[in-house]
Protein backbone atom coordinates (compact mmCIF):
# COMPACT_ATOMS: atom_id res chain seq x y z
CA UNK A 1 0.00 0.00 0.00
CA UNK A 2 1.46 3.35 -1.04
CA UNK A 3 1.98 6.17 1.41
CA UNK A 4 -0.31 9.18 1.01
CA UNK A 5 0.98 11.88 -1.28
CA UNK A 6 1.70 15.30 0.25
CA UNK A 7 -1.42 16.72 -1.40
CA UNK A 8 -3.68 13.98 -0.03
CA UNK A 9 -2.27 13.99 3.52
CA UNK A 10 -4.10 17.17 4.67
CA UNK A 11 -7.33 15.74 3.33
CA UNK A 12 -6.81 12.50 5.23
CA UNK A 13 -6.00 14.48 8.37
CA UNK A 14 -9.19 16.50 7.93
CA UNK A 15 -11.29 13.35 7.55
CA UNK A 16 -9.61 11.82 10.60
CA UNK A 17 -10.36 14.98 12.57
CA UNK A 18 -13.99 14.92 11.48
CA UNK A 19 -14.32 11.27 12.50
CA UNK A 20 -12.83 12.10 15.89
CA UNK A 21 -15.29 14.97 16.37
CA UNK A 22 -18.24 12.74 15.54
CA UNK A 23 -17.01 10.04 17.93
CA UNK A 24 -16.46 12.57 20.71
CA UNK A 25 -19.69 14.57 20.33
CA UNK A 26 -22.17 11.72 19.93
CA UNK A 27 -21.96 10.11 23.42
CA UNK A 28 -22.65 13.47 25.08
CA UNK A 29 -25.85 13.99 23.04
CA UNK A 30 -27.33 10.64 22.03
CA UNK A 31 -30.09 10.36 24.64
CA UNK A 32 -33.09 9.61 22.45
CA UNK A 33 -35.56 7.72 24.58
CA UNK A 34 -36.24 7.89 28.29
CA UNK A 35 -39.73 6.53 28.49
CA UNK A 36 -39.14 3.25 30.26
CA UNK A 37 -41.93 1.81 28.08
CA UNK A 38 -41.19 0.08 24.79
CA UNK A 39 -42.11 2.35 21.90
CA UNK A 40 -42.94 5.30 24.15
CA UNK A 41 -41.11 8.62 24.50
CA UNK A 42 -42.62 11.27 26.74
CA UNK A 43 -42.15 14.94 26.12
CA UNK A 44 -39.37 16.61 28.05
CA UNK A 45 -39.36 20.19 29.24
CA UNK A 46 -39.31 22.69 26.34
CA UNK A 47 -40.67 20.17 23.81
CA UNK A 48 -44.33 21.13 24.23
CA UNK A 49 -44.08 24.01 21.76
CA UNK A 50 -43.11 21.68 18.91
CA UNK A 51 -44.45 18.13 19.33
CA UNK A 52 -48.23 18.85 19.46
CA UNK A 53 -48.07 21.16 16.44
CA UNK A 54 -46.21 18.62 14.32
CA UNK A 55 -48.78 16.03 15.35
CA UNK A 56 -51.40 18.44 14.00
CA UNK A 57 -49.46 18.77 10.71
CA UNK A 58 -49.81 15.03 10.19
CA UNK A 59 -53.58 15.50 10.17
CA UNK A 60 -53.47 18.54 7.88
CA UNK A 61 -53.95 21.11 10.66
CA UNK A 62 -51.69 23.97 9.56
CA UNK A 63 -53.25 26.90 11.37
CA UNK A 64 -51.91 26.34 14.89
CA UNK A 65 -48.81 28.55 15.11
CA UNK A 66 -47.22 30.46 17.93
CA UNK A 67 -44.68 32.93 16.61
CA UNK A 68 -42.76 33.08 19.86
CA UNK A 69 -40.39 31.01 17.71
CA UNK A 70 -40.18 30.89 13.90
CA UNK A 71 -41.73 27.92 12.14
CA UNK A 72 -38.88 26.32 10.15
CA UNK A 73 -38.09 23.84 12.94
CA UNK A 74 -41.71 22.64 12.88
CA UNK A 75 -41.47 21.91 9.16
CA UNK A 76 -38.13 20.13 9.56
CA UNK A 77 -39.49 18.00 12.40
CA UNK A 78 -42.54 17.23 10.29
CA UNK A 79 -40.26 16.14 7.45
CA UNK A 80 -38.22 13.95 9.81
CA UNK A 81 -41.41 12.32 11.09
CA UNK A 82 -42.59 11.65 7.54
CA UNK A 83 -39.26 10.00 6.69
CA UNK A 84 -39.50 7.95 9.89
CA UNK A 85 -43.05 6.94 8.99
CA UNK A 86 -42.14 5.76 5.51
CA UNK A 87 -39.25 3.76 6.97
CA UNK A 88 -41.64 2.00 9.35
CA UNK A 89 -43.93 1.28 6.42
CA UNK A 90 -40.98 -0.09 4.43
CA UNK A 91 -39.97 -2.51 7.20
CA UNK A 92 -43.56 -3.67 7.70
CA UNK A 93 -44.47 -1.98 11.01
CA UNK A 94 -47.42 -0.27 9.30
CA UNK A 95 -49.39 -1.28 6.23
CA UNK A 96 -49.53 2.26 4.84
CA UNK A 97 -48.33 5.76 5.61
CA UNK A 98 -51.92 6.79 6.34
CA UNK A 99 -52.02 4.19 9.11
CA UNK A 100 -48.77 5.56 10.52
CA UNK A 101 -50.04 9.16 10.33
CA UNK A 102 -53.19 8.22 12.24
CA UNK A 103 -51.09 6.52 14.92
CA UNK A 104 -48.56 9.40 15.12
CA UNK A 105 -51.36 11.95 15.43
CA UNK A 106 -52.50 10.30 18.66
CA UNK A 107 -49.18 8.95 19.99
CA UNK A 108 -46.53 11.66 20.53
CA UNK A 109 -43.69 9.13 20.63
CA UNK A 110 -43.18 9.08 16.85
CA UNK A 111 -42.86 12.84 16.47
CA UNK A 112 -40.82 13.14 19.66
CA UNK A 113 -38.25 10.53 18.65
CA UNK A 114 -37.94 11.79 15.06
CA UNK A 115 -37.50 15.38 16.23
CA UNK A 116 -34.96 14.43 18.87
CA UNK A 117 -32.97 12.42 16.35
CA UNK A 118 -32.86 15.41 14.00
CA UNK A 119 -31.83 17.77 16.82
CA UNK A 120 -29.09 15.42 18.04
CA UNK A 121 -27.81 14.94 14.48
CA UNK A 122 -27.73 18.71 13.93
CA UNK A 123 -25.78 19.25 17.14
CA UNK A 124 -23.22 16.56 16.27
CA UNK A 125 -22.88 17.97 12.75
CA UNK A 126 -22.35 21.45 14.22
CA UNK A 127 -19.31 20.16 16.13
CA UNK A 128 -17.82 18.93 12.85
CA UNK A 129 -18.54 22.24 11.11
CA UNK A 130 -16.82 24.18 13.90
CA UNK A 131 -13.80 21.90 13.52
CA UNK A 132 -13.67 22.76 9.81
CA UNK A 133 -14.01 26.47 10.57
CA UNK A 134 -11.18 26.45 13.10
CA UNK A 135 -8.98 24.35 10.82
CA UNK A 136 -9.52 26.76 7.94
CA UNK A 137 -8.76 29.78 10.12
CA UNK A 138 -5.90 28.40 12.21
CA UNK A 139 -4.19 25.00 12.54
CA UNK A 140 -5.17 21.38 13.01
CA UNK A 141 -4.32 21.32 16.77
CA UNK A 142 -6.36 24.47 17.40
CA UNK A 143 -9.23 22.98 15.38
CA UNK A 144 -9.12 19.73 17.35
CA UNK A 145 -9.13 21.59 20.65
CA UNK A 146 -11.97 23.92 19.62
CA UNK A 147 -14.00 20.98 18.32
CA UNK A 148 -13.38 18.97 21.48
CA UNK A 149 -14.42 21.91 23.65
CA UNK A 150 -17.61 22.22 21.63
CA UNK A 151 -18.25 18.46 21.75
CA UNK A 152 -18.21 18.40 25.56
CA UNK A 153 -19.79 21.84 26.02
CA UNK A 154 -22.46 21.49 28.70
CA UNK A 155 -25.01 24.01 27.41
CA UNK A 156 -25.02 22.60 23.87
CA UNK A 157 -24.97 18.98 25.03
CA UNK A 158 -27.97 19.57 27.31
CA UNK A 159 -30.05 21.23 24.58
CA UNK A 160 -29.26 18.65 21.88
CA UNK A 161 -31.55 15.77 23.03
CA UNK A 162 -34.61 18.03 22.94
CA UNK A 163 -37.17 18.37 20.17
CA UNK A 164 -36.43 22.09 19.84
CA UNK A 165 -34.99 24.64 17.46
CA UNK A 166 -31.69 25.51 19.13
CA UNK A 167 -29.38 22.81 17.76
CA UNK A 168 -30.70 23.42 14.24
CA UNK A 169 -30.14 27.16 14.68
CA UNK A 170 -26.52 26.66 15.75
CA UNK A 171 -25.86 24.38 12.77
CA UNK A 172 -27.15 26.98 10.30
CA UNK A 173 -25.22 29.77 12.06
CA UNK A 174 -21.99 27.80 11.68
CA UNK A 175 -22.74 27.00 8.04
CA UNK A 176 -23.33 30.72 7.49
CA UNK A 177 -19.95 31.52 9.06
CA UNK A 178 -18.26 28.88 6.90
CA UNK A 179 -19.84 30.49 3.83
CA UNK A 180 -18.53 33.88 4.99
CA UNK A 181 -15.00 32.45 5.15
CA UNK A 182 -15.36 31.21 1.56
CA UNK A 183 -16.63 34.64 0.55
CA UNK A 184 -13.62 36.43 2.02
CA UNK A 185 -11.24 34.07 0.27
CA UNK A 186 -12.76 35.05 -3.09
CA UNK A 187 -15.49 37.73 -2.84
CA UNK A 188 -18.38 37.27 -5.25
CA UNK A 189 -22.08 38.05 -5.36
CA UNK A 190 -22.93 34.36 -5.35
CA UNK A 191 -20.90 33.61 -2.23
CA UNK A 192 -22.25 36.67 -0.43
CA UNK A 193 -25.80 35.64 -1.35
CA UNK A 194 -25.15 32.10 -0.08
CA UNK A 195 -24.00 33.46 3.29
CA UNK A 196 -27.10 35.66 3.45
CA UNK A 197 -29.35 32.75 2.52
CA UNK A 198 -27.94 30.62 5.37
CA UNK A 199 -28.33 33.58 7.73
CA UNK A 200 -32.01 33.86 6.79
CA UNK A 201 -32.53 30.14 7.30
CA UNK A 202 -30.83 30.32 10.71
CA UNK A 203 -33.11 33.21 11.75
CA UNK A 204 -36.13 31.25 10.49
CA UNK A 205 -35.11 28.55 12.95
CA UNK A 206 -34.72 30.88 15.95
CA UNK A 207 -34.88 34.65 15.97
CA UNK A 208 -31.71 35.40 17.91
CA UNK A 209 -29.62 33.83 15.12
CA UNK A 210 -30.35 37.05 13.24
CA UNK A 211 -27.69 38.82 15.34
CA UNK A 212 -25.16 37.11 13.08
CA UNK A 213 -25.95 39.75 10.46
CA UNK A 214 -23.18 41.68 12.25
CA UNK A 215 -20.70 39.05 11.03
CA UNK A 216 -21.93 39.42 7.45
CA UNK A 217 -21.62 43.21 7.73
CA UNK A 218 -18.07 42.78 9.07
CA UNK A 219 -17.18 40.46 6.19
CA UNK A 220 -18.53 42.94 3.63
CA UNK A 221 -16.52 45.69 5.31
CA UNK A 222 -13.33 43.62 5.25
CA UNK A 223 -13.77 42.79 1.58
CA UNK A 224 -14.51 46.43 0.75
CA UNK A 225 -11.51 47.65 2.76
CA UNK A 226 -9.29 45.27 0.81
CA UNK A 227 -10.25 46.68 -2.59
CA UNK A 228 -10.19 50.25 -1.23
CA UNK A 229 -6.61 49.75 -0.06
CA UNK A 230 -5.76 48.70 -3.62
CA UNK A 231 -6.99 52.07 -4.93
CA UNK A 232 -10.61 51.33 -5.84
CA UNK A 233 -13.21 54.09 -5.40
CA UNK A 234 -16.22 54.01 -3.13
CA UNK A 235 -18.32 53.31 -6.20
CA UNK A 236 -17.48 49.60 -5.90
CA UNK A 237 -19.96 49.38 -3.02
CA UNK A 238 -22.70 49.28 -5.64
CA UNK A 239 -21.47 45.87 -6.80
CA UNK A 240 -23.69 42.96 -5.67
CA UNK A 241 -20.76 41.10 -4.15
CA UNK A 242 -20.94 43.51 -1.19
CA UNK A 243 -24.69 43.48 -0.56
CA UNK A 244 -26.33 40.46 -2.27
CA UNK A 245 -26.53 38.57 1.03
CA UNK A 246 -28.54 41.33 2.70
CA UNK A 247 -31.21 40.84 0.06
CA UNK A 248 -31.03 37.05 0.19
CA UNK A 249 -31.39 36.86 4.01
CA UNK A 250 -34.97 38.22 4.35
CA UNK A 251 -36.05 36.31 1.25
CA UNK A 252 -34.65 33.09 2.75
CA UNK A 253 -36.39 33.82 6.05
CA UNK A 254 -39.74 34.29 4.26
CA UNK A 255 -39.26 31.12 2.20
CA UNK A 256 -38.20 29.03 5.21
CA UNK A 257 -40.92 30.39 7.52
CA UNK A 258 -43.78 31.14 5.11
CA UNK A 259 -46.51 31.23 7.73
CA UNK A 260 -44.83 34.28 9.24
CA UNK A 261 -45.85 36.06 6.04
CA UNK A 262 -49.31 34.47 5.84
CA UNK A 263 -50.04 35.49 9.45
CA UNK A 264 -47.98 38.64 9.32
CA UNK A 265 -49.86 40.52 12.03
CA UNK A 266 -49.46 37.72 14.58
CA UNK A 267 -45.81 37.32 13.61
CA UNK A 268 -45.02 41.01 14.12
CA UNK A 269 -46.77 41.02 17.49
CA UNK A 270 -44.99 37.93 18.85
CA UNK A 271 -41.64 38.92 17.35
CA UNK A 272 -41.88 42.35 18.91
CA UNK A 273 -42.57 40.78 22.28
CA UNK A 274 -39.57 38.51 21.92
CA UNK A 275 -37.29 41.41 21.04
CA UNK A 276 -38.54 43.33 24.07
CA UNK A 277 -37.93 40.38 26.39
CA UNK A 278 -34.59 39.49 24.80
CA UNK A 279 -33.24 43.01 25.16
CA UNK A 280 -34.52 43.31 28.71
CA UNK A 281 -36.73 46.29 27.88
CA UNK A 282 -40.15 46.51 29.45
CA UNK A 283 -39.06 44.35 32.38
CA UNK A 284 -38.02 47.14 34.75
CA UNK A 285 -40.08 47.28 37.90
CA UNK A 286 -41.33 43.70 37.41
CA UNK A 287 -38.34 41.86 38.72
CA UNK A 288 -35.02 43.33 39.74
CA UNK A 289 -32.14 41.01 38.96
CA UNK A 290 -28.42 41.25 38.51
CA UNK A 291 -27.25 42.64 35.23
CA UNK A 292 -27.72 40.20 32.38
CA UNK A 293 -24.17 40.85 31.19
CA UNK A 294 -22.61 39.91 34.52
CA UNK A 295 -24.76 36.76 34.69
CA UNK A 296 -23.58 35.51 31.29
CA UNK A 297 -19.96 36.23 32.20
CA UNK A 298 -20.00 34.74 35.70
CA UNK A 299 -22.10 31.70 34.76
CA UNK A 300 -20.08 30.87 31.63
CA UNK A 301 -17.50 28.57 33.30
CA UNK A 302 -19.92 26.21 35.06
CA UNK A 303 -22.39 26.19 32.14
CA UNK A 304 -19.91 25.45 29.38
CA UNK A 305 -16.40 24.01 29.54
CA UNK A 306 -15.12 24.71 33.04
CA UNK A 307 -13.15 27.52 34.65
CA UNK A 308 -9.79 26.80 33.01
CA UNK A 309 -11.13 26.89 29.47
CA UNK A 310 -13.41 29.85 30.28
CA UNK A 311 -10.29 31.82 31.26
CA UNK A 312 -8.73 30.86 27.92
CA UNK A 313 -11.86 32.17 26.17
CA UNK A 314 -11.58 35.47 28.04
CA UNK A 315 -7.90 35.67 27.09
CA UNK A 316 -8.87 34.94 23.49
CA UNK A 317 -11.39 37.79 23.45
CA UNK A 318 -8.77 40.25 24.74
CA UNK A 319 -6.10 39.00 22.34
CA UNK A 320 -8.52 39.08 19.40
CA UNK A 321 -9.48 42.66 20.27
CA UNK A 322 -5.83 43.65 20.24
CA UNK A 323 -5.13 41.90 16.95
CA UNK A 324 -8.24 43.36 15.33
CA UNK A 325 -7.25 46.92 16.27
CA UNK A 326 -3.47 46.75 15.88
CA UNK A 327 -2.75 44.00 13.36
CA UNK A 328 -6.01 44.32 11.38
CA UNK A 329 -6.35 40.53 11.66
CA UNK A 330 -9.43 39.42 9.69
CA UNK A 331 -9.83 36.30 11.76
CA UNK A 332 -10.03 38.29 14.97
CA UNK A 333 -12.58 40.70 13.49
CA UNK A 334 -14.84 37.88 12.31
CA UNK A 335 -14.72 35.91 15.57
CA UNK A 336 -15.45 39.00 17.66
CA UNK A 337 -18.32 39.95 15.34
CA UNK A 338 -19.76 36.44 15.68
CA UNK A 339 -19.49 36.26 19.47
CA UNK A 340 -19.71 39.60 21.27
CA UNK A 341 -22.88 41.22 19.79
CA UNK A 342 -25.11 38.43 21.15
CA UNK A 343 -23.51 38.94 24.56
CA UNK A 344 -24.11 42.68 24.49
CA UNK A 345 -27.78 42.47 23.48
CA UNK A 346 -28.87 40.01 26.17
CA UNK A 347 -29.58 42.86 28.57
CA UNK A 348 -30.97 42.24 32.03
CA UNK A 349 -34.50 40.98 31.49
CA UNK A 350 -36.29 38.07 33.11
CA UNK A 351 -34.55 35.43 31.01
CA UNK A 352 -31.22 34.57 32.59
CA UNK A 353 -30.48 31.30 30.80
CA UNK A 354 -27.21 30.38 29.13
CA UNK A 355 -29.06 28.87 26.17
CA UNK A 356 -29.70 32.39 24.86
CA UNK A 357 -25.96 32.60 24.23
CA UNK A 358 -25.92 29.40 22.14
CA UNK A 359 -25.08 31.01 18.74
CA UNK A 360 -22.04 32.77 20.26
CA UNK A 361 -20.57 29.99 22.39
CA UNK A 362 -18.84 28.07 19.52
CA UNK A 363 -16.91 31.17 18.46
CA UNK A 364 -15.87 31.91 22.04
CA UNK A 365 -14.51 28.36 22.25
CA UNK A 366 -12.50 28.93 19.06
CA UNK A 367 -11.05 32.09 20.61
CA UNK A 368 -10.06 30.07 23.67
CA UNK A 369 -8.36 27.40 21.58
CA UNK A 370 -6.61 30.09 19.52
CA UNK A 371 -5.36 31.80 22.69
CA UNK A 372 -3.82 28.58 23.98
CA UNK A 373 -2.39 27.65 20.58
CA UNK A 374 -0.92 31.10 20.02
CA UNK A 375 0.63 31.25 23.50
CA UNK A 376 2.24 27.83 23.19
CA UNK A 377 3.43 28.56 19.65
CA UNK A 378 5.18 31.69 20.93
CA UNK A 379 6.74 29.71 23.80
CA UNK A 380 8.06 26.91 21.60
CA UNK A 381 9.49 29.49 19.19
CA UNK A 382 11.60 30.80 22.05
CA UNK A 383 12.62 27.35 23.26
CA UNK A 384 13.23 25.38 20.04
CA UNK A 385 15.70 26.59 17.40
CA UNK A 386 14.36 27.59 13.99
CA UNK A 387 16.36 24.77 12.41
CA UNK A 388 14.16 22.26 14.21
CA UNK A 389 10.88 23.46 12.68
CA UNK A 390 9.36 19.98 12.65
CA UNK A 391 10.11 19.45 16.34
CA UNK A 392 8.71 22.91 17.11
CA UNK A 393 5.38 22.29 15.37
CA UNK A 394 5.08 18.80 16.85
CA UNK A 395 5.81 20.03 20.36
CA UNK A 396 3.29 22.86 19.95
CA UNK A 397 0.57 20.45 18.81
CA UNK A 398 1.32 18.06 21.67
CA UNK A 399 1.18 20.84 24.27
CA UNK A 400 -2.00 22.36 22.83
CA UNK A 401 -3.85 19.06 22.85
CA UNK A 402 -2.42 17.89 26.19
CA UNK A 403 -3.11 21.09 28.12
CA UNK A 404 -6.47 21.46 26.36
CA UNK A 405 -7.49 17.95 27.40
CA UNK A 406 -6.40 18.70 30.96
CA UNK A 407 -8.52 21.86 30.99
CA UNK A 408 -11.59 20.15 29.51
CA UNK A 409 -11.56 16.74 31.20
CA UNK A 410 -13.22 17.62 34.55
CA UNK A 411 -16.00 19.56 32.88
CA UNK A 412 -16.46 16.83 30.24
CA UNK A 413 -16.91 14.13 32.86
CA UNK A 414 -19.40 16.24 34.79
CA UNK A 415 -21.34 17.08 31.61
CA UNK A 416 -21.69 13.43 30.66
CA UNK A 417 -22.69 12.46 34.20
CA UNK A 418 -25.36 15.18 34.30
CA UNK A 419 -26.81 14.32 30.90
CA UNK A 420 -26.85 10.61 31.69
CA UNK A 421 -28.65 11.34 34.96
CA UNK A 422 -31.08 13.75 33.32
CA UNK A 423 -31.86 11.96 30.06
CA UNK A 424 -30.58 8.40 30.40
CA UNK A 425 -32.72 7.24 33.30
CA UNK A 426 -36.24 5.86 32.75
CA UNK A 427 -38.88 8.54 32.86
CA UNK A 428 -41.14 7.99 35.92
CA UNK A 429 -44.10 8.69 33.66
CA UNK A 430 -43.23 5.49 31.81
CA UNK A 431 -43.23 3.52 35.03
CA UNK A 432 -46.57 5.07 35.96
CA UNK A 433 -48.11 4.15 32.63
CA UNK A 434 -46.76 0.61 32.82
CA UNK A 435 -48.44 0.25 36.20
CA UNK A 436 -51.55 2.06 35.06
CA UNK A 437 -51.87 -0.25 32.07
CA UNK A 438 -52.35 -3.14 34.47
CA UNK A 439 -55.01 -1.25 36.44
CA UNK A 440 -56.95 0.25 33.57
CA UNK A 441 -57.22 -1.22 30.09
CA UNK A 442 -56.98 1.11 27.07
CA UNK A 443 -60.47 2.23 26.14
CA UNK A 444 -62.00 1.13 29.44
CA UNK A 445 -64.71 3.61 30.53
CA UNK A 446 -63.75 5.63 33.58
CA UNK A 447 -64.25 8.93 35.33
CA UNK A 448 -61.21 11.24 35.47
CA UNK A 449 -60.04 13.84 37.94
CA UNK A 450 -56.95 15.68 36.70
CA UNK A 451 -55.10 18.48 38.42
CA UNK A 452 -54.17 20.65 36.67
CA UNK A 453 -57.04 20.15 34.25
CA UNK A 454 -54.74 20.02 31.19
CA UNK A 455 -52.30 17.59 32.67
CA UNK A 456 -50.13 16.12 29.91
CA UNK A 457 -48.73 13.97 28.52
CA UNK A 458 -49.39 11.37 31.20
CA UNK A 459 -53.09 11.32 30.59
CA UNK A 460 -54.57 13.92 28.31
CA UNK A 461 -53.23 15.77 25.28
CA UNK A 462 -54.72 19.28 25.66
CA UNK A 463 -55.09 19.99 21.95
CA UNK A 464 -57.39 17.06 21.27
CA UNK A 465 -58.42 15.77 24.67
CA UNK A 466 -57.26 12.23 23.90
CA UNK A 467 -55.46 9.86 26.20
CA UNK A 468 -52.37 9.58 24.08
CA UNK A 469 -50.30 6.94 25.77
CA UNK A 470 -53.13 4.45 26.44
CA UNK A 471 -54.96 5.24 23.19
CA UNK A 472 -58.34 5.73 24.87
CA UNK A 473 -61.05 7.61 22.96
CA UNK A 474 -62.85 10.69 24.18
CA UNK A 475 -66.16 8.95 24.84
CA UNK A 476 -64.52 6.62 27.35
CA UNK A 477 -63.40 9.46 29.60
CA UNK A 478 -65.85 11.42 31.73
CA UNK A 479 -64.42 14.34 33.75
CA UNK A 480 -65.52 14.28 37.38
CA UNK A 481 -66.09 18.04 37.22
CA UNK A 482 -68.80 17.57 34.57
CA UNK A 483 -70.69 15.08 36.73
CA UNK A 484 -70.28 17.21 39.87
CA UNK A 485 -71.62 20.37 38.20
CA UNK A 486 -74.62 18.42 36.90
CA UNK A 487 -75.43 17.13 40.42
CA UNK A 488 -77.12 19.25 43.08
CA UNK A 489 -75.79 17.29 46.06
CA UNK A 490 -73.12 14.76 46.87
CA UNK A 491 -75.78 12.05 47.08
CA UNK A 492 -76.85 12.92 43.54
CA UNK A 493 -73.25 12.65 42.40
CA UNK A 494 -72.74 9.30 44.14
CA UNK A 495 -75.92 8.06 42.49
CA UNK A 496 -74.49 9.17 39.11
CA UNK A 497 -71.24 7.35 39.87
CA UNK A 498 -73.01 4.17 40.98
CA UNK A 499 -73.09 2.73 37.48
CA UNK A 500 -69.39 3.32 36.90
CA UNK A 501 -66.45 1.22 37.99
CA UNK A 502 -63.31 3.36 38.27
CA UNK A 503 -62.14 6.89 38.94
CA UNK A 504 -58.74 7.80 37.54
CA UNK A 505 -56.97 10.50 39.57
CA UNK A 506 -53.80 12.18 38.26
CA UNK A 507 -52.29 15.11 40.12
CA UNK A 508 -49.08 17.04 39.55
CA UNK A 509 -47.98 18.65 42.79
CA UNK A 510 -45.00 19.27 45.06
CA UNK A 511 -43.54 16.72 47.43
CA UNK A 512 -43.81 19.21 50.29
CA UNK A 513 -47.60 19.19 49.88
CA UNK A 514 -47.85 15.42 50.40
CA UNK A 515 -48.73 14.42 53.97
CA UNK A 516 -45.86 12.85 55.89
CA UNK A 517 -47.66 9.53 56.16
CA UNK A 518 -47.71 9.31 52.36
CA UNK A 519 -51.48 9.14 52.13
CA UNK A 520 -52.72 10.86 48.99
CA UNK A 521 -56.33 11.24 50.10
CA UNK A 522 -55.72 14.57 51.81
CA UNK A 523 -53.76 15.81 48.81
CA UNK A 524 -56.64 14.95 46.48
CA UNK A 525 -59.08 16.75 48.75
CA UNK A 526 -56.82 19.81 48.94
CA UNK A 527 -56.57 20.15 45.16
CA UNK A 528 -60.34 20.67 44.92
CA UNK A 529 -59.79 24.03 46.58
CA UNK A 530 -57.79 25.09 43.52
CA UNK A 531 -60.28 23.82 40.95
CA UNK A 532 -61.50 26.84 39.02
CA UNK A 533 -64.50 24.96 37.65
CA UNK A 534 -65.65 23.79 41.09
CA UNK A 535 -65.05 27.00 43.04
CA UNK A 536 -68.81 27.61 43.40
CA UNK A 537 -69.79 23.99 44.01
CA UNK A 538 -71.90 24.03 47.24
CA UNK A 539 -70.74 20.62 48.40
CA UNK A 540 -67.07 20.92 47.46
CA UNK A 541 -65.78 20.14 50.96
CA UNK A 542 -68.01 17.08 51.19
CA UNK A 543 -66.75 15.95 47.79
CA UNK A 544 -63.15 16.33 48.98
CA UNK A 545 -63.79 14.18 52.03
CA UNK A 546 -65.52 11.57 49.87
CA UNK A 547 -62.59 11.41 47.45
CA UNK A 548 -60.13 11.21 50.35
CA UNK A 549 -61.94 8.17 51.74
CA UNK A 550 -61.88 6.48 48.33
CA UNK A 551 -58.17 7.27 47.97
CA UNK A 552 -57.36 5.76 51.37
CA UNK A 553 -59.09 2.54 50.43
CA UNK A 554 -57.30 2.44 47.08
CA UNK A 555 -53.94 3.17 48.70
CA UNK A 556 -54.49 0.32 51.14
CA UNK A 557 -55.14 -1.95 48.16
CA UNK A 558 -51.96 -0.74 46.41
CA UNK A 559 -53.86 1.13 43.72
CA UNK A 560 -52.14 4.52 44.07
CA UNK A 561 -48.63 5.53 43.02
CA UNK A 562 -46.45 8.53 43.79
CA UNK A 563 -43.45 9.20 41.54
CA UNK A 564 -41.01 12.07 41.40
CA UNK A 565 -41.20 13.82 38.03
CA UNK A 566 -38.22 13.44 35.72
CA UNK A 567 -35.86 16.42 35.95
CA UNK A 568 -37.81 18.11 38.77
CA UNK A 569 -36.34 18.31 42.25
CA UNK A 570 -39.53 18.68 44.26
CA UNK A 571 -42.30 17.92 41.78
CA UNK A 572 -44.25 14.67 42.04
CA UNK A 573 -46.93 12.86 40.08
CA UNK A 574 -49.71 11.18 42.02
CA UNK A 575 -51.80 8.61 40.16
CA UNK A 576 -54.58 6.50 41.54
CA UNK A 577 -57.31 4.20 40.23
CA UNK A 578 -60.14 4.52 42.73
CA UNK A 579 -62.68 1.71 42.87
CA UNK A 580 -66.22 3.12 42.61
CA UNK A 581 -67.94 -0.24 42.60
CA UNK A 582 -67.49 -0.68 46.36
CA UNK A 583 -69.02 2.69 47.29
Amino acid sequence: MQNPTPSSRPRLEAFAGLALMLALATPFRAFLESGGVSGQAFRRNDEGHYVPRVMGFLQGEWGDFNFINPTLSLHLFHGATVVWGWWLVLIGRFESFEQFAAEAASNPSHVTLAARFLSISASVAAVSILYLIARRMFSAPVALLAGAAFAVNRTHAQRAPLAGSESLMVLFVLLCFLAILRYLREPSARRHALAGLLLGVAAATKYNAGIQVVTLVAASGLALASVRSAGASWGVVRQPRYWAGFVAAPLAFAAASPFAIVHFGEFVSEFGGQVTDFMGAGMKGIQEQESGWSFYVLDFPQSNAGLAFALLCALGVVAAGYRALVARDRRAVLLLAASLPCYLTLGSGLFHQMRFLLPSIPFLLVLGAWALGGSLSWATTKLVPESRAGLRSGLTALLVLGLGAWALLPSALETYERNAARFGRPDPRGELLTWLGGELAPGEPCVTYLHPAKLSPLTLEPRRGKWRELQADDEHLTPLEDLALASATLDDLRHELAGRQKLLVAIRSFASFLPQDGQVGELIADTLAYSERLKDLPYRDELGAYLADLARASAAAGRTRVERENGKRDQIMVVGVLDLSQD
